[in-house]
C-alpha cells in the first residue's frame, strides 16, 4: 500500500530555499581561511592572455603574492628588485593551472616579465610597502 503524500507549494519552497543557502554557503566561504586567492595574479586569463592580471599589485612586508597560470607557457622572470631582495622569479616556463608563490620581506618596488612574451609587453610589478 503506497501512502500519498502532498506538499504545499510554500513547503517545497522552503525546503529547496534552505538547500540553496547551504549549497551556497560552501561556494562563498570566507576568504580569510581562503588563502589561494588573497593576492592573486594570473599569468594569462582568457580574456588577457599575453598579461599579468592585475599586472600591478601592492602588498606589505611579509605579505605573500600567488601567481596562477591561467594559460600556457609564462614565467616570471624578475628585471629589477630592491637593493638586499632575493626575490628568484620562476624563469621556468609553466603552463595552465600551475601556482607558484612568494612572500615579500624587503619594501620596494619588483618588475617582472614573461619572458616568451615579452615582445607584446606581458610585464608586471609588485609594490611592497612598511
Amino acid at each position: 500500500m503506497q501512502r500519498e503524500i502532498h506538499v504545499s507549494r510554500r513547503q517545497m519552497l522552503g525546503a529547496v530555499s534552505g538547500t540553496l543557502t547551504v549549497g551556497l554557503a560552501g561556494c562563498v566561504g570566507d576568504d580569510d581561511n581562503n588563502n589561494d586567492v588573497d593576492n592573486l595574479v594570473y599569468a594569462g586569463t582568457d580574456d588577457a592572455p599575453f598579461q599579468f592580471v592585475p599586472d600591478t599589485i601592492e602588498v606589505s612586508v611579509g605579505e605573500t603574492v600567488n601567481w596562477r597560470w591561467g594559460t600556457d607557457t609564462h614565467n616570471i622572470v624578475v628585471e629589477s628588485q630592491p637593493d638586499g631582495a632575493d626575490w628568484p622569479g620562476h624563469p621556468e616556463i609553466q603552463n595552465t593551472n600551475h601556482e607558484y608563490s612568494y612572500t615579500f620581506e624587503v619594501p620596494g618596488t619588483y618588475e617582472y616579465v614573461c619572458e616568451p612574451h615579452r615582445g607584446v609587453d606581458m610585464y608586471g610589478t609588485v609594490i611592497v610597502s612598511d
